[in-house]
């Protein structure tokens, strides 16, 4: 019986290397290390470049404004900065959000109703890489001329690590053991997001807005629905300004995104306590719309 466990992680860096690398003369530093030297490209140093420190893939998200009959193309780069050579396998998995933006995969095989999988397809699927090299996988939507493509989808893109799975054997004499085994691997996940250029409606509203403290913090509860069918990609920030001193204080700006007909929940918090006195409290919500905004405002009384 084998065990097999997968871990995943996101890179957005971006790393350079020649395709083309050849060998130089090893100086007795270079022959202290393990494996290959390999230079960078024309107008370099020449020195060795292969750092270890991983495969990367860039971008880590992809963003589609495909319109209905056509079709778009995104290139993805997968890097390998090591000193031996990897193998990855392409595929798409639909997934969800819950009201806190936790991913939630769907089971493959099963059809999402905002899943974008059926009209997403990666070239190659099978990416071998050498020592510091990079590849591009070229992803591409084809949307329908149908009702589906003019609202928003979304999917993620698999980068999973291809390794070769050894066979393990008991010990000779003794056929009643078990023998067990830990392979470690790795993988990507990309999210992808289609957005049609032409979404009949593009709106997310501020359902919920709760105002509290304590001795050490101010806080804000919110809770914002999709009420669209567009891709809710929104920028929101919170302002407390004192009635009778003017005085404004501002919490850090935060990003998210809301999918069509999903609620998020949200909490602002602003350090420092809160003087005696009238208040506004002000919620900003930029959700992508060229001519709206949502905001929420309360006045409270801290006594």
């Amino acid at each position: 019986m084998k065990i097999f466990i997968l871990f995943f992680a996101v890179s957005i860096q971006t790393l350079v290397f020649s395709q083309n690398a050849t060998e130089p003369s090893k100086t007795a530093d270079d022959k202290k290390a393990t494996g290959p030297i390999y230079k960078t490209g024309p107008g370099t140093t020449g020195k060795d470049t292969i750092t270890g420190a991983g495969v990367a893939v860039a971008p880590s998200s992809m963003y589609f404004h495909t319109k209905p009959g056509k079709t778009e193309t995104i290139q993805l780069t997968i890097t390998n900065d090591q000193r031996k050579p990897e193998k990855f396998k392409i595929s798409f998995q639909d997934y969800t959000l819950d009201n806190v933006g936790s991913n939630h995969p769907i089971p493959f095989g099963q059809i999402a109703p905002y899943g974008l999988s059926s009209y997403i397809v990666a070239a190659p699927t099978l990416v071998e890489l050498q020592p510091g090299e990079k590849k591009k996988v070229a992803v591409t939507v084809s949307m329908p001329q149908t009702d589906v493509a003019y609202r928003a989808c979304w999917t993620q893109l698999m980068v999973d690590r291809v390794i070769e799975r050894g066979f393990l054997i008991p010990e000779k004499g003794d056929d009643k053991q078990i023998k067990m085994g830990v392979i470690p691997t790795y993988g990507f996940a990309v999210h992808i997001y289609q957005n049609p250029p032409n979404v009949k409606i593009n709106k997310v509203e501020i359902t919920s807005f709760k105002f509290t403290y304590n001795d050490s913090s101010k806080f804000v509860s919110m809770k914002a629905k999709n009420t669209g069918d567009g891709m809710g990609f929104c920028k929101s920030y919170l302002e407390i300004n004192n009635l009778k001193t003017g005085k404004v204080e501002k919490s850090l700006l935060k990003q998210f995104v809301v999918f069509p007909g999903q609620e998020r929940s949200l909490e602002f918090v602003v350090p420092g306590k809160i003087e005696k006195g009238k208040y506004s409290v002000l919620l900003v919500l930029d959700f992508g719309n060229n001519q709206e905004l949502e905001v929420a405002e309360s006045e409270v009384t801290v006594q």
